[in-house]
């Protein structure tokens, strides 16, 4: 009786399991440093400026209202008496009508001598990260002239820039790295004509890094700038995606996953979709494509999958856009689910998606926003990026000559069945265990039969499956068993 109902309360536990929701994860810090030495004093002074307003309209894009943030000036510590680099003008929850004001309060120190100080990023970038961020994972936003410029005006600032520069692409600690080179003519009595400034968004640790991505692709950020930010790193992997046409009940895509609900029959699955340029701001003007597939051995059962596509060229797939159409045949295998009780079976995978033979050109647009001449229209499209390139920091041009990338997609076969015949099960082990709940508590209906005891004919009464030890007048002993209506069964007992 117990074992029937314990079973009743496992079932009723099993149909209405709840799914666990993800815990969601919380905010990263994110930090601003903010240059202010001599050679951005143009960018403070000249009313045309759109300086301030910019980097205090990032800010406010960047980082949601009560978000932990920090911002932070950095010109070289130890020049102006008293001021250590970054010096943070604001640290805690956003408040953006604060933070404008501290920008707005932001001046460039003097050395002793009365020259403006100079500017150490390197200084300002490892201490961004160790102390403002206490080396955990964070986005660091680092605005600048890009001229870094220890010791001021001498020959060797533009090494020093093209270090820091690598320090960004080949630290290990930075996940990720996107720039959005800013013009702005300004102009200053001591400093002259300055062209503009560069917005470098850095994820510090590899936590960082998706969290970067979905920062830089709000739209909200791309009408504070005027354009998408550039991808500097990774330049040879999470460049491209596979995105489905089209979703359904049995088959969806979320960020880099493809979901397909299924029934666990081996079948031949065919995924209509595009493939999608996340490396702005460079068109793919032509590529190889080759798929791949590994199992992941936490949700083993899809080691057989075979996959294919309908083309290997890809051609004129714009910066953030998609190609033309492209069709992948998963050959899913056979994946039961064992286990009367089990209602669900999750295999999965990595779809790789491998670009080779890459031929990268700058987006149009983007030429034509950053071309420092008025008539660059003219010019021819190789005229036109070799005038951009000169202008720009290296770092810039570098995607030009990656030929390959790898991007990996997450794959989920998701198999259930449903237990609807327990509803069936249930009701009847409810009466069955009813009804044997009244058997056991009632008496036994007992009969009238007359019994044979060694020659002695005897009466009595017994019940179904009853036994009785009875003797007769010679004293010999016999067991009698009840059989219903049947006659009872008797049999000499020694």
């Amino acid at each position: 009786m117990r074992f029937i109902l314990g079973m009743m309360v496992a079932l009723f536990a099993v149909m209405a399991k709840p799914l666990l929701a993800q815990p969601a994860s919380d905010a990263l810090p994110q930090v601003f440093l903010i240059q202010n030495s001599g050679w951005m004093e143009p960018f403070y002074s000249d009313p045309q400026s759109r300086f301030r307003v910019l980097v205090g309209a990032l800010i406010a894009q960047s980082a949601p209202v009560g978000s932990p943030i920090v911002v932070a000036t950095f010109n070289r510590s130890g020049q102006a008496p008293g001021i250590e680099s970054p010096q943070v003008i604001y640290a805690g929850p956003n408040d953006p009508k604060l933070v404008r004001e501290r920008i707005a309060d932001i001046s460039i120190p003097r050395k002793p001598g009365g020259a403006y100080v100079d500017s150490d990023f390197e200084e300002a970038l490892g201490k961004g990260a160790t102390r403002l961020l206490r080396g955990r994972p964070g986005v660091i936003w680092f605005v600048s002239n890009n001229q870094n410029a220890p010791d001021g005006i001498s020959d060797g600032w533009q090494n020093r820039s093209e270090a820091f520069t690598r320090l960004l692409m080949e630290a290990p600690q930075f996940s990720r790295v996107y720039a959005h080179p800013v013009r702005n003519e300004v102009e200053s009595v001591q400093f002259g004509r300055r062209e503009g400034f560069i917005f470098y968004a850095i994820a510090y640790g590899k936590r960082a890094g998706p969290i970067l991505d979905e920062l830089v692709a709000k739209a909200g950020m791309r009408t504070v700038l005027g354009s998408p930010l550039a991808r500097l790193r990774p330049l040879d992997r999470l460049t491209t995606r596979f995105v489905i046409d089209g979703a359904s009940q049995s088959l969806s895509s979320e960020r880099d996953w493809i979901k397909i609900s299924g029934d666990g029959a081996a079948k031949t699955l065919r995924l209509k979709g595009r493939v999608e340029n996340r490396l702005y701001p460079f068109v793919i003007r032509k590529a190889r494509l080759d798929l791949a597939f590994r199992v992941a051995p936490s949700q083993p059962g899809l080691e057989t999958l075979r996959v294919s596509a309908d083309t290997r060229a890809l051609a004129n797939v714009p910066a953030l856009g998609r190609s033309g159409p492209v069709t992948i045949t998963l050959e899913l295998p056979a994946v039961p689910i064992e286990g009367l009780m089990t209602t669900e079976r999750r295999a999965s995978g990595v779809l790789t998606l491998q670009l080779s033979d890459i031929d990268y050109e700058w987006d149009r647009d983007f030429l034509d926003r950053l071309s420092a001449i008025p008539a660059s229209g003219v010019l021819s499209e190789k005229a036109q990026t070799q005038l951009v390139a000169s202008q720009l920091p290296q770092v810039f041009v570098e995607p030009l000559k990656v030929r390959t990338s790898r991007s990996d997609v997450r794959l989920q076969l998701i198999v259930q069945r449903s237990l609807w015949w327990l509803w069936l099960v249930i009701p009847a082990m409810a009466v069955g265990a009813f009804a044997l709940w009244q058997r056991s508590g009632q008496p036994k209906k007992r009969s009238s039969h007359i019994v044979d005891l060694g020659g002695e004919r005897k009466e009595i009464k017994i019940a179904s499956g009853e036994k009785l030890l009875l003797s007769n007048s010679s004293g010999e002993r016999f067991t009698v068993k009840g059989r219903g209506t049947k006659a009872p069964m008797v049999t000499r007992s020694p």
